[in-house]
């Protein structure tokens, strides 16, 4: 990849606000900094796939290796010296890999008999990963931070169906051991003699009861666990300001709905309700005055909702999908408080001692409340074989917080984009000839913020043209 990063734009919001003002011009930005903002990575990786049919079992093998490399750069503050607006200082900061290395090994046993009502499967899962995370600040020099991920996972799952009724039962026990050394001009080296690590083990579980309805409906409830294991964050030590750590989460949900497929299988339809509970959540304080990236755990998080979605095939040229989801989220710890921003409006109550926002009852961060997506797709069979193709995708979104706290600025409500696509596909269906408009309104939908130094944001690409070749193996 060789692109371009995130484009910052300085004090595109007003105080009090979360729309775009005058600052924002779509073809024009204000950089003294950030070489232009690129952004180039170099990946490699490979996966072998290994099935050995045993007597009435199937043994099964998966191997993959990852690795990547690269950087990318930034004018943060989103202007120069001269505006647009007030900047208290100018932010120009480089961060990379070099490199990353990732192996992961499954194999597991699964029944093969298809006419047995009882399904089963045992396994084991490794993952270890190891990469040099550099940041370089440019007023100090780079600091180098080396972070290895190494986790082991044994599971189990057995169903067993009986009439109309399928039952279903999982364990996963998981170990995983984290560690960070360091070396940069702003903090004492942390070397392999203290090096910070973590570690954490959880045996997690699911349960589902699924009920055949009639033929073409199913309705199901689930309740399951599940785990993240600590975590460790070393952005702040080219910074000066140290490294942070998150213990376990554990996450237990609840899910009930029906899936069906009706009319004659023209129409799919499905949906359900769901609830989950996080102990001991993990959170990103990202920003703030004090320019800082922490973890944080509070004490619990708390997300419940619905969602839908559905497929209208009615002939064999129109194909329509519907899916929309409303989601409640809220942070549950009276005593945890976030930094705030720089120059944006603070809904939060603030802690008159610490200065930090009171985030309890907070919806979490880019969560949106309600997602909506629909498209509509047109194809016209010619003589030959091939057809002509006309496609076109749209979606809103809710109210959307950037940050742990709630300002009047950093947030979005009602963000929309839609595309197009029209094309011709060979009579082998192996070749697609197509143009597109991606945003066809142009809208510019607010995405982000920088808040430590300025009311900085960025928006969504702007309307796009173009046209491509595709073939398909």
């Amino acid at each position: 990849m060789n692109g371009t990063a995130a484009v910052f734009r300085a004090n595109i919001l007003t105080k009090g606000s979360n729309q775009l003002n005058a600052n924002y011009i779509p073809n024009t930005v204000f950089f003294d900094g950030g070489a232009n903002n690129p952004q180039k990575y170099d990946g490699l990786g490979a996966a072998l796939t290994l099935i050995y049919d045993l007597p009435g079992m199937t043994a099964t093998s998966i191997t993959g290796y990852e690795t990547t490399h690269g950087y990318s750069r930034g004018d943060i503050d989103g202007g120069n010296p001269t505006g647009p607006g007030f900047i208290p200082f100018q932010s120009d900061t480089q961060d990379g890999l070099q490199p990353l290395h990732q192996f992961t090994q499954e194999v597991r046993l699964a029944s093969s008999d298809a006419a047995s009502p009882l399904f089963w499967q045992v396994g084991a899962f490794y993952f270890d990963t190891d990469y040099v995370d550099v940041t370089n600040p440019f007023f100090v020099p780079a600091t180098a931070v080396r972070q290895s991920n190494s986790s082991v996972a044994l599971f189990g799952q057995t169903s067993y169906k009986l009439d109309a009724f399928t039952l279903t039962g999982g364990l996963r026990w998981t170990s995983d051991v984290k560690g960070l050394t360091a070396n940069g001009p702003l903090t004492a080296p942390i070397t392999q003699a203290n090096q910070v690590k973590t570690r954490g083990n959880f045996l997690s579980w699911d349960a589902s009861l699924a009920y055949a309805l009639a033929e073409d409906v199913n309705l199901y409830t689930r309740a399951a666990t599940g785990f993240r294991a600590p975590s460790i964050q070393g952005r702040n030590l080219a910074f000066g300001s140290g490294y942070s750590t998150a213990r376990s989460e554990n996450v237990m949900s609840y899910e009930a709905g029906v899936k069906s497929t009706l009319f004659d299988h023209t129409l799919r339809l499905n949906a359900d309700a769901f609830q989950y509970y996080v102990h001991n959540m993990q959170l990103s304080a990202i920003g703030g005055g004090s320019n800082s990236v922490v973890l944080l755990n509070a004490k619990g998080g708390n997300a419940y909702g619905v969602e839908a979605d559905a497929e209208w095939v009615p002939d064999d040229f129109w194909d329509f999908t519907l899916g929309a989801s409303w989601t409640h989220t809220a942070i549950r710890d009276a005593g945890l408080e976030a930094g705030v921003c720089a120059q944006c409006t603070v809904t939060n109550p603030i802690d008159l001692v610490t200065g930090g926002a009171r985030i309890n009852n907070n919806p979490f961060p880019q969560a949106p409340d309600f997602l909506i997506s629909a498209s509509a797709k047109y194809t016209y069979p010619l003589a030959d074989g091939s057809s002509l193709f006309a496609y076109t995708n749209w979606w809103v979104q809710g109210y959307t917080n950037f940050f742990l706290y709630k300002s009047a600025e950093f947030h979005t409500n009602g963000n929309y984009e839609g595309d197009l696509k029209i094309g011709w596909t060979s009579p082998s269906k192996r070749y697609d000839v197509y143009a597109y408009v991606q945003n066809i309104t142009d809208k510019a939908n607010l995405q982000g913020g920088i808040d430590f130094n300025n009311l900085t944001g960025f928006v969504s690409d702007p309307r796009v043209i173009g046209a491509g070749v595709s073939f398909h193996l």
